[in-house]
């Protein structure tokens, strides 16, 4: 269960924002809020000013989800490496005392706007502001100098387990620092298949071959983005 913080609208470099913005983290139902989306920061806060911000790189995919059995209401998507922001989360009861709560956590969540027709811009949006957040490592592989540390680091990321659960329990990558959206994942994603069957599921589309795309397929208006 996350923690909500007490936070004040932001007001620099807002791209955009939306009202009446339901926000599931996980299965949590956090009611209806504001969602901002700024040049560095995804920000939700509900009305008595309680909410949480979400840092550009800490978010590890990012897409236009449509509806489907599990979520029956079109969403913005995100799958969030908590550890990269300031978010306090309690751990889950469960019958194993050996949890680690230092240990990465990775978590799912859904921003249902009341008019489902901006979920489209919200999305378009969140990609300009990617670009505005490049992520180190990706201008370091982009040079001549592919050194072993790099490769460490992904296969430490491969191996936690909320990697694992994501990419199926394969070891043939993780999405860990990289962007990865609904218009890309299949487009040399390193992903094993049932890994990218997992992000279709996800994000409310099919389970046929390796397509993730099929959440757009489902709402048409969500292609424009």
């Amino acid at each position: 269960m996350v923690s909500l913080q007490h936070l004040s609208a932001p007001v620099d470099q807002v791209f955009a924002t939306q009202p009446n913005v339901v926000a599931f983290w996980e299965s949590q139902n956090l009611q209806f809020g504001t969602l901002y989306l700024t040049a560095h920061t995804v920000t939700w806060i509900n009305a008595s000013n309680a909410g949480f911000v979400l840092p550009y790189p800490a978010i590890a995919v990012h897409a236009a989800s449509g509806a489907s059995e599990q979520f029956p209401d079109p969403a913005l998507f995100l799958l969030v490496d908590v550890a990269k922001t300031d978010i306090q989360v309690a751990p889950t009861p469960t019958a194993d005392d050996e949890s680690d709560d230092d240990e990465v956590k990775t978590v799912s969540i859904r921003f249902v706007p009341q008019d489902a027709t901006s979920i489209s811009n919200l999305y378009g949006t969140m990609n300009r502001c990617q670009e505005l957040n490049p992520d180190p490592k990706d201008e370091l592989d982009s040079t001549d100098e592919e050194d072993e540390d790099d490769d460490d680091e992904h296969q430490e990321e491969a191996a936690h387990p909320a990697f694992q659960a994501f990419n199926g329990g394969g070891g043939d990558g993780g999405f860990g620092n990289q962007w990865y959206t609904a218009e890309n994942v299949d487009n040399g994603v390193e992903l094993n298949e049932e890994g990218l069957a997992n992000l279709a599921r996800m994000l409310g589309g099919t389970s046929s071959g390796n397509n993730a795309n099929g959440a757009h397929q489902e709402d048409e208006p969500m292609d424009d983005a």
